[in-house]
């Protein structure tokens, strides 16, 4: 056995970037596709740009078999290049030149889902980060930007469907019941965002007339007979051109844009120019098959991949050090669509529920980065929530700093100035500064700084002056990559409330206004705001709508909280008030659970929330308010380790408790909800659906009290409420009532991947004792596929979260993912190394999970051929 040393896998580094020494200004590719291979033949316009007149072409290449090559129609001999496992070498070349390869590939044998591969018939591609090197030889960074023309040739009866880049311009019959079709892409691009797809395709279309008149024809791909299935993706990119216009100004620049949903993918989209190819899960939809939360991830992701036409696609990065520049500021504008698209807070709430479970748990742990990473020994690694969702919180914090006539304005100077460029984030950072004259260089600390800031406040009143002053301290965790920190730019919006819950007006010393909110700018390690025109000691509400991706240390008592709940006029502050509340009432459960304590929940809270589910507000704020931050957002915050037993039995007690007192206004506010009406997905009636079923798996909480879930799962009349109750009657402790149920839903389900998705997840979340046999069992069940990654996630990944259940004190849980991780990373690495990533905040549990999760990593790392993707993961988990 030999193990790969840390020295064997070379890490790239941001500081080592320098600029191509070739470019590439045109690209003719032609694909024979077969059943057994598939020949790429590349010419590549290269001219060089390096002062060095003696540097070599370095084109990369991986798993490629190369026929032949040719420099300006002249075939080379091996001895005049030189060949790697990943670089194709040409010395004295000359300053501009035709290069020509032929390579066969083979993607029915590719299982890693990159480069180009086939899905149950469909020949797609994948080739962001660095996988169009698996096509042919070719300079595969993002900076270099070419136009492309692509001809695919392939069986006219089993591929009648050809699709790529940019405008069809020929489509000719061939000999042998082939048939070719050209494609013409008519802007630069990176290689990275080359697509290709070849099926029996069905499709849908629709148009898009643009504020300017044009008309756009946009078209949906999938397997035969599920087009209609793609309705409502179409209508959702219908949409989103129609919003980016009118916030952003930006048109789609094509004729056509294609949409094209895939069963095997790795990501969730990509946002190829022009063919933007799908996860199936996030355009595949209709009433009888799909829960509500899908259809908002497909309107969602949808829009993503198109507003990367212009923030990603028009504009890219110069390295992928810089992929925050594309990703964070794309997220943060598909976030500000689902708001304008009828979600609202509720769209805040889900996005810091997710932020605060997953990535301040990443900034906490070893793998912990800023939102532009110094370096990487595998890219697709750096795809995280963090440089994703942190990226997002980092430039809507541009918002209050400039104000939104500034950011509108930075945001049209950057498309101005940066078009067709591939640039940095300091660039972008530049056109927001320079757009309104502010200096923004402590703002970039958030680009290279990881970690979460913290930031502790404390209180003082003066009556005799009315005067109420903050004492605010920020810090940010040392880490071992930065152990000092520097003082970030934090824009922290407050108001003030009165005891009685009145928002206070007040005067920010400094301003001459009155103003129920202010906009703190927190810039120094200490620092005093002082609010005039107060007569009593308020409460302060705090970080109002999550204006920073920091955490607040305050000192709120019991009291204060309840009267932000119920009446702070910022409604993501009413949740959070009501989150913080909960995450005290758990810890303080667990402090007397280890006591052997009598357990209760505070009846003032419980009236609180009483009232709150009487109040007849917003369905889905209440829905919000009623769950209690999930165990993996707890975990983060418990101090010094995570006992996962004792923080899964609290918060089930405080569930059953809330159950039990609240069992009238719960069995009345379902009774109410539950109307039965026809399904539709606007988003008042998924709000009243999703209270309905918050209150409906309360209720189920409680001993004997099955019987609406049944009801509910026998009538529903749509999948959303069928799939709440099944939820809702696992909680039952038997067994075989359990177990029957389950068979129920899938022998009505089976023939809907989505659903069956489901189906694995919901056994794999769930809190009974044997829940890992039960996963063990479904890895052999007949529907369970190894080589279907959203398969993998529903299963795997769902018990992954299952805190309780992983992490069980037998080790047991461990060494069955430490298995799948060894099995998985054989074929496909993408999953593998995510699932990997479960294990790195390992040192933060109770010495024997540390032992037996040691023992793990270091089998992991023993494996002969790890990828690197999995290898990077397991090797600074054990280094941290």
């Amino acid at each position: 056995m030999s193990l790969q040393t840390t020295e064997a896998r070379k890490a790239t580094y941001l500081k080592d970037y320098r600029k191509p020494d070739f470019v590439i200004k045109k690209v003719e590719l032609q694909f024979e596709l077969a059943e057994d291979c598939t020949l790429v033949t590349a010419k590549l316009h290269i001219k060089k740009t390096a002062t060095n007149n003696n540097a070599s072409l370095v084109l990369d290449g991986k798993k490629l078999q190369l026929l032949w090559l040719k420099l300006e129609d002249k075939q080379l001999t091996q001895d005049a290049y030189n060949l790697t496992d990943t670089t194709l070498i040409i010395k004295d070349v000359p300053e501009e030149f035709t290069l020509e390869s032929l390579c066969k590939i083979f993607p029915h044998n590719n299982t890693a889902l990159v480069g180009l591969y086939k899905s149950r018939g469909i020949f797609c591609t994948q080739c962001e980060a660095t996988s169009f090197s698996f096509i042919t030889y070719y300079l595969d960074r993002p900076d270099v930007m070419a136009k492309f023309t692509t001809t695919i040739i392939a069986d006219k009866t089993k591929y009648p469907v050809l699709l790529s880049n940019g405008n069809k311009i020929s489509e000719t019959k061939l000999a042998n019941n082939k048939h070719s079709v050209t494609w013409e892409d008519p802007f630069d691009k990176p290689c990275y965002l080359f697509a290709l797809v070849a099926g029996d395709l069905d499709f849908i279309e629709a148009v898009h007339r643009t504020k300017s008149g044009r008309d756009i024809k946009l078209l949906a791909y999938a397997n035969k007979g599920k087009a209609q299935k793609c309705e409502y993706a179409l209508k959702s990119l219908q949409r989103a051109m129609a919003w980016d216009e009118k916030v952003y100004a930006r048109e789609c620049d094509l004729d056509m844009f294609m949409i094209v949903a895939i069963s095997d993918f790795n990501m969730g989209a990509m946002e190829n120019k022009g063919l933007n190819i799908f996860n199936s899960k996030y355009i595949f939809a209709n009433a009888n098959n799909n829960l509500d939360t899908d259809y908002q991830n497909i309107e969602a992701v949808v829009a993503h991949e198109y507003f990367h036409n212009w923030t990603g696609n028009r504009i890219t990065c110069r390295d992928w050090f810089q992929l925050t520049l594309k990703e964070g500021l794309t997220v943060f504008r598909d976030q500000e669509f689902s708001t304008d698209m009828g979600q609202g807070v509720l769209k805040r709430i889900a996005d810091v529920r997710a932020l605060r479970s997953s990535q301040f748990t990443e900034d906490a742990g070893p793998m912990t980065h800023p939102i532009q990473p110094k370096s990487y020994i595998e890219m697709n690694n750096f795809y995280t929530i963090t440089v994703y969702e942190k990226g997002a919180e980092v430039i809507r914090m541009l918002q209050p700093i400039l104000g939104k006539d500034g950011f509108d304005a930075g945001i049209q100077l950057y498309f101005k100035r940066h078009d067709g460029m591939a640039v940095t984030c300091q660039d972008f950072v530049n056109a927001m500064s320079d757009a309104n004259n502010i200096d923004l260089s402590q703002f970039m600390l958030w680009y290279s700084q990881d970690s979460t800031p913290h930031i502790a406040i404390k209180d003082s009143f003066d009556e005799t002056t009315s005067t109420y002053s903050l004492q605010i301290t920020q810090y940010c965790p040392a880490s071992k990559a930065q152990p000092i920190k520097q003082p970030f730019h934090i824009p922290l919006k407050v108001g003030l409330l009165d005891t009685q819950g009145n928002c206070l007006q007040t005067v920010l010393h400094g301003e001459d206004t009155k103003s129920t909110s202010h906009m703190l700018h927190v810039k120094q390690r200490n620092q005093e705001f002082v609010f005039h025109g107060v007569t009593k000691k308020p409460i302060p509400s705090l970080l109002q709508n999550f204006s920073a991706p920091v955490k607040i240390i305050y000192q709120y008592n019991q009291q204060q909280l309840i009267t932000l709940m119920l009446h702070d006029a910022d409604k993501f502050n009413k949740w959070n008030a009501s989150c913080q509340l909960a995450k005290t009432i758990i810890f303080d459960l667990i402090v007397d659970m280890r006591k052997d304590k009598d357990l209760s929940v505070p009846a003032e809270y419980l009236t609180a929330m009483a009232e709150i589910l009487q109040s007849n507000e917003d369905f889905g704020l209440i829905a919000e308010m009623l769950m209690p931050p999930s165990e993996q957002s707890l975990a983060e915050d418990m101090e010094p380790l995570i006992l996962p037993k004792e923080l899964h039995r609290a918060r089930e007690f405080f569930m059953l408790e809330m159950a039990l007192s609240l069992q009238n206004n719960l069995e009345e506010t379902y009774n109410k909800l539950n109307t039965n009406k026809p399904y539709s997905v606007n988003p008042q009636d998924i709000y009243q659906r999703k209270l309905k079923n918050t209150c409906l798996y309360y209720l189920s909480l409680i001993p004997d009290n099955n019987e609406l879930s049944v009801l509910q799962l026998k009538n529903a009349n749509n999948i959303n409420d069928q799939i709440a109750a099944l939820r809702a009657t696992l909680n039952s402790h038997n067994a075989q009532e359990r177990s029957e149920r389950l068979q129920q839903c899938y022998d009505k389900w089976h023939t809907d991947e989505q659903l069956i998705d489901t189906w694995f997840a919901i056994q794999a979340n769930n809190k009974h004792n044997n829940c890992l046999r039960e996963v063990q069992a479904l890895i052999n069940h007949p529907a369970f596929n190894y080589k279907t990654p959203n398969r993998l996630y529903a299963l795997i990944g769902s018990f992954i979260n299952n805190l309780a259940k992983f992490h069980d004190i037998s080790g047991q849980g461990y060494t069955f993912v430490a298995d799948q991780i060894i099995k998985i990373d054989k074929f496909n690495p993408a999953p593998a190394s995510r699932f990997a990533r479960a294990f790195l905040n390992w040192q933060r549990f109770g010495p024997i999970r540390q032992e037996l999760i040691e023992t793990e990593l270091q089998r992991i790392l023993a494996i002969n051929d790890l990828s690197d993707e999995v290898y990077e993961i397991v090797k600074t988990a054990l280094d941290c």
